[in-house]
């Protein structure tokens, strides 16, 4: 049986790759378990001279191999690098066309969920604007306003997202807000601002 070639940066899937993780994760388990109820209490079962003479290493090992395992089993094709052409499974809003007229994350250095909202707000940029990306640490207002909740994503002036972006309600406001083409011209509904 052929397996099909994945030329993917994360590599392939297909059930191969899922079984061996499958299979490390139980055997990494199984020996993370002995481990632990060995340092408990004498096992009720003989080991091999090997288990005695590496126990603690044995141990670490088998853990190692339970996470390797269930990294290798989960499936990279949710949620990817941010490619700015369209959400990885191919989601599109039933009205097409560019929505909002700002998009504003704050942010901080070394922030790794900063990083991914803005994967993910990549992922859906036919739809949105050019994110905006403030660092809060050099302004002590936005510090002392956001604190520690961030990133922060405002979309035309209103608060939308704090700590996580919610992917599904990030689609429901996109799906739910018509493109800025087909809004009649006119006065337009501006948040006020507090500042």
């Amino acid at each position: 049986m052929s397996v099909p070639h994945d030329d993917s940066p994360s590599g392939p899937v297909g059930p191969d790759r899922k079984q061996v993780g499958f299979l490390l994760t139980v055997v990494g388990f199984l020996v993370a378990l002995a481990w632990v109820l060995d340092r408990v209490a004498p096992l009720p079962f003989p080991l091999p001279r090997l288990w005695f003479l590496h126990r603690n290493l044995l141990g670490i090992a088998g853990m190692a191999a339970a996470l390797t395992g269930l990294a290798l089993q989960r499936d990279h094709t949710l949620r990817g690098p941010g490619s700015g052409a369209a959400p990885p499974d191919g989601w599109t809003p039933r009205i097409p066309g560019r929505r909002f007229e700002s998009l504003v994350v704050y942010t901080r250095p070394g922030c790794h969920l900063c990083d991914d909202a803005l994967e993910l707000l990549a992922d859906y940029s036919p739809w949105l604007p050019t994110p905006e990306e403030i660092d809060i640490d050099p302004h002590p207002a936005l510090k002392a306003r956001h604190g520690e909740w961030i990133p922060v994503v405002e979309i035309d002036g209103r608060e939308r997202f704090r700590g996580r972006i919610d992917e599904p309600l990030l689609r429901r406001l996109i799906d739910n807000t018509p493109p800025l083409d087909q809004i009649p011209p006119g006065p337009r509904f501006r948040p006020e601002s507090n500042s």
